[in-house]
């Protein structure tokens, strides 16, 4: 719990230490690996944190955190320019959660980073079936099409965001 403390105020490099201490032990290894992989990413140590990540989901494939390691480990990918390896969690992540918008934007955006325009439209056309209230699926969505020339489709919803938010995120 300590660790988890000095995470909270930016001591990473303390929190750390107590994680290695707590593995050492054998006390709450799932818990240390968490907290490790997240003070890891905090200062840059994106290989660190990624082998903890992957020893969580490998070692704990079925418990419910995973999901939440998936989301972690995916933003990690996408800092470090592994798009391919984001999407895949991403990809995971839609497959249990169908219904949440927020992975499929996600994995559109890996998909822009990769110049995949098309399949990301159609990420995003999902996300707006998915939640037509989310008015950052619009959004997003606006900016792809503005990116490709599509300036009446782009209007449009960037309209439909700003009829779903009094202050849109632009």
């Amino acid at each position: 719990y300590r660790a988890n403390a000095y995470s909270a105020v930016d001591e990473n490099h303390k929190a750390i230490e107590d994680c290695n201490k707590a593995i050492q032990l054998g006390t709450d290894e799932f818990g240390a690996r968490f907290c490790r992989a997240h003070c890891y990413a905090s200062i840059g140590k994106a290989k660190e944190a990624l082998a903890d990540y992957d020893l969580l989901i490998a070692k704990y494939p079925k418990c419910r955190i995973s999901t939440t390691i998936c989301d972690q480990r995916a933003k990690l990918f996408e800092s470090i320019g592994q798009y391919q390896k984001a999407m895949a969690d991403w990809t995971y992540l839609i497959g249990v959660y169908p219904k949440n918008p927020y992975y499929l934007l996600n994995r559109a955006q890996d998909k822009v980073a990769l110049g995949q325009y098309k399949e990301a439209l159609a990420d995003y056309d999902l996300a707006v079936k998915v939640d037509p209230k989310d008015d950052h699926c619009y959004f997003l969505r606006g900016k792809l099409k503005l990116k490709l020339g599509q300036f009446l489709a782009a209007a449009e919803d960037f309209s439909s965001s700003i009829k779903l938010d009094d202050e849109p995120s632009w």
